[in-house]
């Protein structure tokens, strides 16, 4: 999880922060903010990092669906494409990576939940983000 800070300390908002590779992470905000969350996100970048090589994109690039519960393995099961496993020992919890989805689709998926329950979260770039909901 990543909370974002007010410059008084204060939680602003929390999203997840996820390592891709060695030199790569992607952010995810809460529904809440994200337009406000991206443009901090974007200060930050060119004061504390302009050297650094990021790439920011509007909230509204990805589409997102959450899949959590006891059948949530076997729900995903159904639109991962092959041969990704999401075996407890192949996809460990808080683990992230990018796959494809639904016989091709480039998607993002990630293994978390702050409520205990087994959970994914499955991200497409928006166009696809209906037809995903759908499934």
């Amino acid at each position: 999880m990543a909370l974002m800070l007010r410059e008084d300390g204060f939680v602003f908002d929390d999203g997840t922060t996820a390592r891709l590779a060695e030199d790569r992470y992607f952010m995810t905000t809460t529904t809440a903010m994200p337009d406000a969350y991206s443009s901090t996100c974007n200060s930050a970048i060119r004061c504390c990092g302009p050297n650094w090589t990021c790439n920011s994109c509007p909230p509204s690039m990805m589409g997102a669906v959450f899949v959590a519960g006891p059948r949530a393995r076997d729900t995903l099961a159904g639109i991962v494409d092959a041969p990704f496993s999401l075996a407890s020992n192949a996809f460990p919890y808080m683990a992230a990576t990018d796959l494809t989805v639904c016989g091709g689709t480039p998607a993002r998926l990630f293994r978390l939940s702050f409520s205990g329950e087994l959970a994914y979260e499955v991200g497409v770039p928006a166009r696809y983000g209906d037809a995903l909901a759908r499934f």
